[in-house]
């Protein structure tokens, strides 16, 4: 910023699960990376005490319960001096809440806009298309300046803005040795809300670690996948990290990358679980009984392509072939991770730009 500019006022709306590592993640490296151009001001809605510290917040960060205090303050800041709208990071909906929630703060859109501010939506990908919502959300999210989905699907979608990493891609571990290697555990674990993965692909984990004398290691990354991470240690007959209730999100994040620091696979059907895995050196496979279009397009998003296995009706043994051709992939999954992060080194360095320009060259869709 150069002399005498003002530093604008920074209203972010970044609320997420107080059970769920992934989404202290990319928060934490979001609101850090944005800290750096102005005073945030972040709604978090009814957080709790353990969600707020593990997102290491400053003494400068004004918090938020209330929507409808920020949206105030947020009106009152535009008078006073510039102000930038940014979007939460994440899954969007696409529907009729989603598109209330749009014109609710259309308003607050157009004022920043007229101001000279920026609307910057970073880091946000569809759950799942709808098309009668996209046509009345896509001119709605055209008076954005800066718009960078997380997957591929949404940006065809829409129609425009960028492609790029995943805000948990921003952790600075991702610059390590890329030579391959041999040992290594495989790290396990999977959604609660969907059906348990099947025999098969329980007996080709087991094959895979046997073949290579290797650790099943069972974790959660959700606290609320706890029931069905004991189960799949048992059914694998692998060690289970627990989420004690004692343990805070901070420490439980911590246990975390030492699990997948020390893996050379994560095998999962949750996205984050994959993401941190990867900046913590382990090679990524969603594995599941039947196609998950999620993963494949996020992680398509880094440059790491055919990240999906769906087992259909393969058999055990072909699968753990399969899977053990993945296992070879480390340097593979290594670079899509350090260009994810030179990505997110370049886009925050575009900030500064972004803060006084008007219509910045190459950001208005």
């Amino acid at each position: 910023m150069g002399p005498g500019k003002e530093l604008p006022a920074l209203f972010v709306l970044g609320s997420g699960q107080d059970d769920n590592v992934g989404d202290v993640v990319l928060r934490r490296e979001y609101f850090d990376r944005l800290r750096r151009f102005g005073r945030l001001h972040i709604y978090l809605g009814p957080a709790s005490d353990d969600f707020l510290k593990s997102l290491a917040l400053q003494e400068s960060d004004v918090i938020y319960g209330d929507l409808r205090k920020w949206h105030s303050a947020a009106w009152g800041a535009l008078f006073r001096g510039p102000v930038w709208f940014v979007d939460k990071p994440g899954e969007l909906l696409v529907d009729g809440r989603s598109f209330r929630r749009n014109v609710k703060f259309l308003p607050l859109i157009l004022g920043v806009r007229a101001r000279r501010g920026q609307v910057l939506r970073l880091g946000v990908a569809m759950r799942a298309e709808n098309q009668s919502y996209v046509k009345i959300l896509r001119p709605l999210f055209r008076l954005s300046t800066c718009v960078r989905w997380r997957d591929t699907d949404s940006r065809t979608a829409f129609g425009f803005g960028e492609v790029g990493p995943d805000w948990a891609f921003g952790w600075e571990s991702a610059a390590r040795d890329v030579s391959d290697v041999t040992g290594g555990d495989i790290a396990v674990t999977y959604r609660a809300d969907r059906e348990p993965p099947s025999d098969t692909i329980i007996d080709s984990i087991r094959a895979l670690a046997r073949a290579g004398s290797r650790r099943v290691v069972v974790v959660t990354q959700v606290r609320r996948d706890a029931e069905r991470s004991a189960d799949l240690a048992s059914r694998l007959g692998g060690e289970l990290i627990p989420w004690p209730a004692e343990r805070s999100l901070a420490e439980h994040e911590n246990v975390l990358r030492e699990v997948y620091r020390n893996s050379a696979m994560v095998i999962s059907d949750r996205l984050h679980a994959l993401i941190v895995g990867m900046t913590e050196g382990a090679v990524p496979a969603c594995v599941t009984d039947h196609r998950d279009a999620k993963v494949g397009r996020h992680l398509d998003a880094v440059g790491f392509h055919r990240s999906t296995i769906a087992v259909g009706d393969t058999s055990p043994a072909a699968l753990t072939d399969n899977l053990a051709q993945h296992l070879l992939r480390r340097k593979e999954a290594l670079t899509a991770v350090r260009a994810a992060l030179d990505y997110l080194d370049n886009l925050t360095e575009q900030f500064a730009a972004l803060a006084f320009a008007r219509w910045p060259k190459g950001t208005f869709p």
